[in-house]
This record gives C-alpha cells, structure tokens and sequence, in this order.
C-alpha cells in the first residue's frame, strides 16, 4: 500500500509476475480471505485493446 496526498494506491506482488497495481476492492477481498504470503492462488489476467492489463474476477485459492 502506498499513499500520495489523498489517494492511495494498492500493489500485490506476485511469484512470476512481479509487482501489479490492483484496485482497492482486490486488496479488502484478499484481506477479507485472510490470504497470507505464502498461500497460492490463481487469478485470471486479461489484456485490454491498448495493452493494459487487468484482473478479472476473484482469485481462487489452491493451498494455504
């Protein structure tokens, strides 16, 4: 989590992808999940018409 002024922003670091912006509710749900560092889960990224990418959906937890 990083705050500049009024807005803040959330990260997630992941295994093979490295460290990607996520939307605030993201953030709540994996805390809500109670999902720890070591935990896996499998998200679906999808590409947009001018290259960005996003999540869709809700994650899916393989182990704890």
């Amino acid at each position: 989590m990083k705050t500049v002024g009024r807005s803040t922003n959330y990260y997630v670091v992941f295994y093979n992808l490295g460290k990607m912006k996520v939307s605030g509710f993201f953030y709540v749900y994996l805390k809500f999940k109670g999902v720890q560092a070591e935990d896996r889960i499998e998200i679906v990224i999808k590409t947009g018409c001018l290259g960005t990418e996003f999540i869709t959906g809700f994650p899916k937890i393989l182990s704890r």
